[in-house]
């Protein structure tokens, strides 16, 4: 078993090969971008990312990807700006039900199945991000939060 780990909401790549393993993968995600939040909406703030899984070699793959919980929990995660916060979550539906996670407290993992080729098999997944309408106590601010992703095939 071999593990990828790649930060997320500000997602970014990393990549663990095993030149004796075959198959090969790497992963790539982008960032869940919310745009401006306005407390005093009654609509809540939706976004969306992807989180892709590249494979190379003559074989099939099976793999997950999970998500740690970031800053808060995984029923209600929290982007911060200072002292300041705003909950929000990731799914894997878009409907918005299913909460991504690492397959405890309630939520599921992405999964997938693929056959690695020579030149590279991908599959992407998309994750559906919202920010939850009624905060109004936020202040101004750049919020942020930070997810470890973990593929692993």
């Amino acid at each position: 078993m071999n593990l990828l780990k790649l930060a997320a909401l500000t997602l970014a790549v990393c990549a663990n090969a095993n030149a004796a393993a075959d198959p090969t993968c790497s992963v790539a995600a982008s960032g869940v971008a919310f745009g401006n939040y306005n407390p005093l909406a009654n609509a809540n703030a939706d976004s969306s990312g992807f989180v892709s899984v590249t494979c190379t070699g003559s074989t099939g793959v099976t793999y997950t990807i999970a998500a740690s919980a970031g800053t808060g929990t995984y029923s209600t995660r929290q982007q911060v700006s200072g002292s300041h916060a705003l909950n929000y979550n990731v799914f894997i539906d878009s409907n918005r039900t299913t909460v991504w996670g690492d397959g405890s407290q309630g939520t599921n993992l992405i999964s997938g199945n693929m056959t690695a080729t020579s030149t590279g098999t991908t599959q992407t997944s998309t994750v559906y991000g919202r920010v939850f309408s009624g905060q109004q106590t936020a202040r101004v601010g750049s919020y942020s939060d930070t997810l470890t992703v973990t593929v692993t095939y």
